[in-house]
């Protein structure tokens, strides 16, 4: 499981000299998706990751990272993996993430429920 932010991105692009480590996170992610079920999850409170928005969350679903579109808190989106790593195979796990077993992941996110009006 890691923590996405903005809509679903990870450091996995070198910009500057503060940002030479950032590939190395993005080949560390690949290996761990090629071995396993990763999620992702917002680190924010409210709001549900959106990676197909930009280029860095659409290459996070291309090397393997589940979780698109999901609400889960990290902490939630944790216990699922676990949850699910002991109950199904690996293969079925790629279905079941985004499945909402009991309200762990809304079907709609209302406006009040972003802005906290």
């Amino acid at each position: 499981m890691i923590e996405l932010f903005g809509l679903g991105h990870a450091p996995t692009y070198e910009i500057d000299e503060f940002t030479k480590e950032h590939p190395k996170i993005k080949e560390a992610i690949t290996l761990l998706c090629k071995k396993m079920p990763v999620i992702g999850a917002p680190q924010t409170i409210y709001g549900r990751i959106q990676m197909n928005v930009y280029s860095p969350g659409r290459e996070l679903i291309e090397i393997g990272v589940l979780g698109n579109n999901a609400d889960m808190t990290p902490e939630t989106a944790f216990i699922k993996l676990a949850w699910l790593l002991s109950n199904f195979k690996k293969e079925e796990i790629k279905e079941l993430i985004a499945k909402n077993f009991r309200g762990e992941i809304s079907e709609r996110t209302e406006p009040e429920e972003i802005f906290l009006i």
